[in-house]
């Protein structure tokens, strides 16, 4: 020690380097390593290599492990049989009391190579066990073997593993090793290039992961040419092997590994099969981690028990057709809260290959909701809180763009009121913060909701009361079902008052007593009531007392539509709550609308008062949907 401080040094090396310095107490550490270590040992940890014992027993009395391309390689196998067999004997909400539904197709992969072929379970009736795989496609799947209608029956007579990818054909070795006959894995047992096939399956995927035994993820591999079974650290300094006792092997002591997942955190369509998988085998970027409905066990021996506020297959409850209302309320409020809180914010934060896959790759976690919410799904929004889902926002508008293909040009997937228009992550939690002794937060009570439905339909038992009806009776029905995986149009009716706004960029020359309000970015505008019916923006002399709100566009691309000639922007009050307005665009020449942004209001004028309610009618038509006035007198509520 050195002036009353203790110095811990990194790796053995610098203990060494350090000894050799004079260092007392590291001359002592340091003797004492070589009297209990052999030499080779010593040097090897020296040079950065950890030697491989994982079978001593120093090493039988800790769960913590680290399997790397040096060292126990095989030991991921070890370490899932045995979670998986702790699971299946222990853990009552694991288990399927039935045999499983099966996918449509599998792939038989025997129990050693040359014996792997696609098989067709409907024909065979079979229920087995299967492993199912979820991973980044990457450029190599486009290259390597797929199923195709040109393969389909050769491939049912047999798949030569040489032709397919590296990440294809490990799964089908842990498979194997784990002695799992049947996987399950997208580019080979769904028909690439046929929509009817694809659109088939995709709504099947909460019965293909979840009656799966066990989902292998590849979360540190970006490309299925890559593989992912080998760990190939970069460490930040070597192992430092400790003697634990003479005879019993040494213990190797190691930075602390990270539990970051990979580039699959931020694939769409495997965010769906993660959640709704019974058990998951993560191959994250620095360790391998086995998680089922109760337990998360990862590689370096650390557990977390999973909480009730865990996102897993367990978080959908099924919900019985005869339950009385309060309880059906208590499943809606729920469900509602995990949708909007916790389901959106980490799926919008992740990316698609096809963006027109927004509504498909969420689809069978939608179906799932939908049985305990009990409503109608329209374009990602829930019908029976459709006023606090429209008040969506993007959470980093900078980052946040209309949705384009991979050529650029843009893509309508969604009507602008969805969130599903824009590409970015959206957020609602602040609108469900509040908690109950059930941890959800229930839809508003009537008197805070200034918008209403101008219809309502009955819910399937005639005790229940009716449910708002927001699209209209007329032809065609919005089919608000979650299994429907293309929405880019769909049209609302409800009755509210938008107020006629102007909006501008507070004036350089202008003094400004807000300091917030010296800084607004592109997405960002200050509105005030407009001073006639057909004023514009550009050039209106405002004084900082007219401002009564900020103005925040979904997307900044949109400003450029504010600097347009002719340009009309309207405030639409939804909540009773000084963020729950919405900002509108009308088209002068057909009166429509749509939806531009938010505005959060923070001065109170005869301009947002309640509204007095007329009718409107929100459309899709071609890039835009629209909000059409009734010419007809207000109706005073």
């Amino acid at each position: 020690m050195r002036e009353n401080r203790t110095y811990i040094h990194d790796n053995l090396r610098c203990l060494r380097d350090s000894a050799a310095a004079g260092c007392s107490t590291c001359q002592l550490f340091w003797t004492s390593i070589q009297e209990a270590n052999l030499g080779v040992l010593i040097n090897a940890v020296l040079n950065g290599k950890a030697p491989t014992n994982p079978g001593t027993p120093a090493a039988s009395l800790y769960d913590g492990r680290f399997f790397t391309a040096d060292r126990d390689t095989d030991g991921h196998i070890t370490f899932a049989r045995k979670q998986l067999a702790d699971c299946q004997e222990n853990h009552t909400e694991c288990r399927i009391d039935r045999p499983p539904e099966m996918p449509t197709r599998v792939l038989d992969v025997g129990f050693s190579r040359g014996s792997t072929k696609l098989v067709e379970t409907f024909r065979h009736d079979l229920r087995e066990p299967y492993l199912a795989l979820s991973y980044c496609w990457g450029r190599s799947t486009g290259h390597a073997m797929k199923l195709e209608y040109k393969n389909y029956f050769a491939l049912l007579q047999f798949i030569n593993e040489e032709a397919l990818t590296v990440a294809h054909r490990e799964c089908i070795a842990i498979a194997r090793q784990l002695r799992i006959r049947y996987v399950w894995i997208d580019a080979l047992c769904i028909i690439q290039g046929s929509y009817d096939d694809w659109e088939y399956e995709s709504t099947r995927i909460a019965q293909t992961y979840g009656n799966a035994i066990l989902t292998i993820l590849a979360g540190r591999a970006a490309d299925a040419g890559a593989g992912f079974a080998v760990n190939r650290p970069e460490q930040e300094s070597p192992f430092c092997a400790i003697s634990f006792a003479r005879g019993a092997g040494d213990v190797f002591l190691s930075p602390a590994r990270k539990r970051t997942e990979g580039p699959t955190s931020m694939r769409a369509w495997c965010f769906q099969e993660k959640v709704l998988s019974r058990r998951t085998l993560l191959y994250a970027e620095e360790q391998v981690c086995f998680s089922c409905q109760r337990v998360e066990t990862w590689e370096d021996g650390s557990k977390n028990m999973l909480d009730l506020s865990k996102l897993r297959l367990n978080s959908f409850p099924s919900s019985p057709k005869d339950i009385d209302q309060a309880e059906q309320d208590r499943l809606r409020a729920q469900m509602l809260t995990l949708w909007y809180k916790e389901i959106l914010p980490d799926y919008t934060d992740r990316s698609l290959t096809y963006p027109t896959d927004v509504f498909a790759a969420i689809g069978s976690i939608a179906q799932l909701a939908q049985n305990s919410i009990r409503s109608r799904y329209l374009a990602g929004i829930w019908e029976a809180d459709l006023p606090r889902g429209l008040l969506w926002k993007a959470t980093f508008g900078w980052r946040s763009e209309r949705p384009t293909d991979k050529d650029g040009i843009p893509v309508i997937r969604a009507p602008s009121w969805s969130w599903a228009s824009i590409q970015g992550q959206v957020d609602l939690r602040r609108l469900y913060e509040r908690r109950t002794d059930h941890n959800i937060y229930p839809p508003p009570i009537h008197s805070d909701i200034l918008i209403r439905p101008l219809h309502c339909h009955p819910l399937p038992t005639p005790q229940s009361p009716p449910l708002p009806r927001w699209t209209p009776l007329t032809s065609p029905p919005a089919p608000g079902h979650a299994n429907v995986l293309r929405m880019p149009r769909c049209e609302l009716v409800f009755l509210a008052r938008p107020k006629r706004i102007d909006l501008t960029k507070l004036p350089k020359d202008k003094p400004v007593s807000l300091s917030w309000l010296k800084i607004l970015t592109d997405r960002e505008f200050l509105v005030q009531p407009t001073t006639t019916q057909n004023a514009t923006l550009r050039g209106h002399d405002l004084s900082l007392p007219q401002i009564i709100a900020r103005a925040v566009l979904d997307v900044a691309e949109d400003r450029y539509e504010i600097q347009e000639d002719g340009f009309e922007g309207w405030l639409l009050p939804v909540l009773k709550d000084k963020t729950g307005s919405l900002l509108l665009r009308r088209n002068p020449s057909d009166k429509k609308f749509r939806r531009l942004g938010r505005i959060a209001i923070f001065k109170a004028t005869k301009a947002v008062r309640p509204p007095v309610l007329v009718n409107l009618i929100l459309h899709v038509q071609s890039r835009t949907d629209l909000i059409l006035p009734s010419s007809k007198t207000s109706q005073k509520k």
